[in-house]
């Protein structure tokens, strides 16, 4: 295993700082496959007060990971493990999990907040654009991804993972839901759905479809138990060949996957995320 050191900007404090934590109230949905992956790489570091990461999918080897403490977004580079730079997180999020998706009008973050149920949006260089409702009584959310001209969101304290459709301009969105396990973390690559769920010692890295309606497949095509940490209580993102994995205040692990999209035949392969 490669191990490379990381050299924050975030506070050097104990990895066992504060954690952002919601309710566990259901079992993890049925799956069609299991799988297993391999540690690439572990990057180290006094990671605290840290939750979710993002690919910055138009720069090379760019992944951000943010500091709720600080309310910085941090950039690192995924070769060295050096920092890179940061921006301020402002408009009045409480950030959890955050999302990175390319859009015709200008390329956007989101960050979903602990306290409440909205997510805010950023623009490229870190500027507070909006705030966005998630569903109607929802306490708080989680878990984001963002690509295919929709929005996912999740929270474990309503067990449940939300959709509906953004792409990019939008104030405001229309939520339809599933029933969902703990969801921390959400990605969007191409029409799958990557979900990283705070459960311990079961599957908790799950791999969805997303229909030509935006909606997940019901049951996940692809999960595997992670056992590098007790849970999976933080961001993941996926660059088509690894996958990206931070349970929060600790290390970033890249995975390599024995799920290869490649081989999937073309009729399962839907929509390929499109330039909006």
């Amino acid at each position: 295993m490669k191990i490379v050191a990381v050299l924050l900007v975030c506070l050097a404090l104990s990895a066992f700082a504060d954690v952002k934590t919601g309710g566990v109230t259901q079992s993890a949905n049925p799956v069609q496959g299991r799988g297993s992956y391999t540690v690439v790489n572990t990057l180290i570091g006094g990671l605290s007060y840290s939750y979710g990461l993002a690919l910055k999918t138009n720069v090379p080897n760019s992944i951000w990971i943010l500091n709720w403490n600080e309310m910085y977004n941090y950039e690192f580079d995924l070769q060295s493990g050096n920092p890179l730079g940061s921006w301020p997180i402002t408009g009045g999020v409480d950030p959890d999990d955050q999302a990175y998706c390319e859009y015709p009008t200008g390329n956007q973050w989101f960050m979903t907040d602990y306290t409440a149920s909205f997510f805010s949006v950023f623009a490229e260089d870190g500027t507070y654009l909006r705030n966005i409702n998630g569903p109607a009584g929802y306490t708080n959310i989680f878990g984001i991804g963002a690509g295919n001209g929709y929005m996912y969101i999740g929270s474990p304290n309503q067990a449940k993972l939300a959709w509906g459709p953004y792409t990019g301009t939008e104030t405001s969105i229309t939520w339809s839901e599933m029933d969902y396990t703990s969801v921390y973390g959400l990605a969007v690559w191409e029409n799958y759905l990557f979900i990283a769920c705070g459960l311990e010692f079961e599957d908790n890295i799950f791999i969805h479809e997303i229909t030509a309606d935006g909606s997940p497949s019901a049951a996940p095509i692809w999960s595997t138990t992670f056992w590098e940490e007790d849970a999976v209580n933080g961001g993941i993102d996926f660059d088509g060949e690894y996958l990206y994995i931070y349970p929060q205040n600790t290390f970033l692990y890249q995975l390599s996957l024995d799920w290869d999209p490649q081989s999937l035949a073309p009729s399962t392969w839907g929509n390929i995320k499109a330039t909006f």
